[in-house]
């Protein structure tokens, strides 16, 4: 049987300062005394920053000179400035100064108070911004070998759990697993920074020393769709993990669905998006079943280079001219359920893309047919249909 399947700053500011007879100003700063910076604790997507805790901190300890937080500020007026947090757990962080350079500056708050254990939720405020962070407090009594001690392995194997979509509560099915190699036993705390209105933590106890995997449970209700970075850090290092929280169309539960004889078929739209090709272009609908996620759903279509958007109309998966098809295959083992292509001519999936809305890139349509597997066929495909917010 053939193979289905192939298918492959220069960030400058420019500033003019004029400057009034009556003003006094230090050429060497190029600062008027007395002025106030202005800068921002967000990128430029709008998006907070990451907040790098250093050191450490443990409940009923004072913290030491090794614990602050480094914190990036994008300022675009030199200034003094006043930089805090609000304070939690027993704990507060501040720093001031003057800021002499335009552009990134890296400062480091210092902590004042005595911690508290257990997850401390911080505001940190600067000029107009406001941006949340959370810290980790271990505890640090009860053993008497104080917190666990430990470092991340390899960020590349941590992983996300669940299915995310913007207004619906996270569940106990979302989970981030986090590999860690632990030095010291005791109790640990891991936690993610809130983005999105919503965050991922993790309480337990270290009993064994090595590598391990710790599974941090998720809480909140995603604000927005899009593909958002969640950050966490033991104070020496960390790691951070990016993943999609899907629209309300494509995280529907029926954003796709079929019929083969007396099973039925349905789950969400994890993407959909159009490849670009020197040839032609193609629309691919990537889909999961509802119930497990196990199994994924695809739908293509192939059209004319020239089309901005995809085009309404029906399209055969036999088409030698074309890369239409049809798949429906479990994840893992990578297994082909269903499935219909040009590479397969004697069945044929007829897609039918029967509107496209070009403001809110809502795509629908419905599909039927015949399909194979990899031991034969055909199977009849009937009542397909998917309705999908294109990438």
């Amino acid at each position: 049987m053939k193979k289905l399947l192939a298918f492959g700053a220069l960030f400058l500011f420019v500033m003019a300062w004029f400057i009034s007879c009556t003003k006094e100003k230090s050429f060497e700063t190029g600062i008027i005394p007395g002025q106030e910076s202005i800068g921002t604790l967000k990128d430029d997507s709008g998006n907070c920053m990451t907040v790098i805790p250093h050191g450490v901190f443990y409940g009923g300890v004072t913290p030491t000179d090794s614990n602050y937080l480094e914190v990036k500020v994008n300022v675009t007026q030199k200034g003094t400035y006043v930089i805090y947090t609000n304070m939690q757990n027993g704990l507060s962080f501040k720093d001031s100064g003057v800021f002499m350079n335009l552009g990134m500056n890296t400062i480091h708050l210092k902590p004042t108070g005595l911690p508290e254990n257990g997850f401390a939720e911080f505001t940190l405020n600067y000029d107009t911004s406001i941006c949340a962070f959370q810290l980790a407090i271990q505890d640090s009594t009860g053993s008497g070998q104080g917190g666990g001690q430990f470092t991340f392995g390899d960020c590349a194997s941590d992983s996300v759990y669940g299915r995310y979509v913007a207004g619906k509560a996270l569940d106990a099915t979302n989970k981030l697993s986090v590999v860690v190699n632990v030095t010291t036993l005791g109790n640990f705390n891991i936690a993610t920074n809130t983005v999105n209105g919503i965050s991922f933590s993790k309480t337990g106890t270290f009993t064994t020393t090595g590598p391990q995997t710790v599974y941090l449970d998720g809480i909140g209700t995603p604000t927005d769709a899009g593909a958002f970075q969640y950050q966490f850090s033991n104070g020496s290092g960390g790691c951070g993990i990016t993943f999609t929280v899907l629209d309300a169309v494509n995280g529907d539960d029926y954003a796709w669905s079929f019929t083969e004889g007396a099973n039925n078929y349905h789950g969400y739209i994890d993407t959909s998006f159009i490849a670009d090709s020197l040839t032609y272009k193609v629309m691919w609908i990537l889909g999961s079943t509802a119930a497990t996620g196990d199994t994924t759903f695809a739908i293509a279509y192939s059209f004319d280079h020239s089309l901005t958007s995809p085009p309404t109309g029906t399209f055969n998966t036999n088409d030698q001219s074309s890369s239409n098809f049809f798949g429906f295959i479990i994840k893992n083992p990578q297994t082909l359920i269903f499935g219909a292509a040009k590479e397969a001519p004697a069945v044929n999936i007829a897609i039918n893309a029967t509107s496209y809305d070009p403001s809110s890139k809502l795509l629908t349509g419905s599909f039927s047919g015949t399909a194979m597997t990899l031991l034969g066929g055909p199977f009849t495909i009937t009542n397909g249909q998917f309705k999908t917010t294109v990438q």
